[in-house]
């Protein structure tokens, strides 16, 4: 059977679905290219797609910023915090000593509002488009309404304001009297340093100033190398932006990193597969979870379109909102 063409250039990728649950479906034709195969490991962390001619980052939670090209920057065993005396090889991660710690932070005022916004004493290490944890918050009647759920937030440091989305909703005044929220450890993205040249640790501002130590946004933990960092789109000031990391991405050689448009994400998507749904020899580590597109949403410009990578879905949602990433180039 001949394939189908786009522009007469490329094939259309197969969606993956190989059973058939009624002749004449998906699964009877499997219809698409027959490139075999169609990935290919290239050995310096990415990954080559032979139908549609583009290279993706194979697991963005393993990203040496500036890094030479060779193998081993793919083997990284992390070493948690900082630590003086310590020989540290290429690949190391480690996490900044100052502000990561869970800072408990009195909330004095709680709106009646969708979005609800809480008024702080501080923000202390909290940046738009990051994750709070918000402990004990309830109605002046005593019912549970925020208490042990994370929310993405959008942050005003002059007016000490959080700005709570994913659904948080105040329907009425809320009892704040000596609650908090919990900020810094792994519920919001922190400051993770990766380690591009081998050596022994020293001061740990001397040995950044030496290229000992580069920041770096793409991991979501010191403690493992599985966990990749969600970031928002274009937030409201703060870190996280998801576009300006994938400009800025200077790995395996090359400087021509973008973040991928809707159609280029849902091209790896593997519809016979769910949770997640994508190749996991390919693209290891893969959250079944939201991924940010490019792609603005046409009718309301403040969102943007995301491919849920649990059962393959589209969907689109408000961009300050933190999600994973997959930085994409053509080859």
């Amino acid at each position: 059977m001949p394939s189908t063409k786009i522009f007469g250039k490329h094939d259309i990728p197969k969606t993956g679905q190989t059973t058939s649950y009624k002749t004449g479906d998906d699964g009877t034709y499997q219809a698409g290219s027959k490139a075999n195969p169609r990935f290919v490991d290239n050995g310096d962390g990415t990954i080559s797609d032979r139908v549609t001619r583009l290279m993706w980052v194979k697991e963005p939670q393993k990203i040496i910023p500036g890094a030479s090209v060779r193998v081993d920057n793919q083997m990284q065993s992390a070493k948690g915090d900082w630590a003086t005396s310590t020989v540290y090889a290429i690949g190391d991660v480690v996490r900044d000593a100052a502000g990561v710690n869970a800072v408990a932070m009195n909330i004095s005022a709680a709106s009646a509002a969708s979005p609800c916004v809480l008024t702080v004493d501080n923000l202390q290490g909290i940046k738009t488009g990051q994750m709070v944890l918000i402990n004990g918050i309830t109605r002046n009647m005593g019912t549970d309404i925020l208490n042990g759920h994370y929310y993405y937030v959008l942050v005003n440091h002059t007016a000490k304001t959080l700005t709570l989305y994913s659904n948080a909703y105040c329907s009425i005044a809320v009892d704040t009297t000596g609650k908090t929220y919990t900020s810094g450890g792994t519920s919001i993205q922190n400051k993770f340093y990766v380690c591009p040249v081998a050596h022994t640790s020293g001061v740990f501002a001397d040995d950044i100033t030496a290229g000992n130590w580069r920041e770096t946004v793409w991991t979501a933990s010191a403690a493992n190398l599985t966990t990749p960092s969600a970031m928002a789109w274009t937030p409201t000031g703060g870190d996280g932006d998801a576009i300006n990391n994938c400009e800025a991405l200077d790995y395996a050689g090359k400087q021509d990193w973008r973040l991928p448009n809707v159609k280029e994400l849902m091209s790896i998507v593997d519809y016979g597969r769910y949770s997640p749904s994508i190749d996991p020899t390919f693209f290891p580590n893969t959250q079944s979870l939201y991924y940010w597109s490019s792609t603005i949403y046409a009718s309301n410009t403040a969102y943007a379109w995301n491919v849920v990578f649990y059962h393959g879905g589209v969907g689109y949602n408000f961009r300050y909102h933190a999600y994973y990433v997959r930085p994409v180039r053509q080859y």
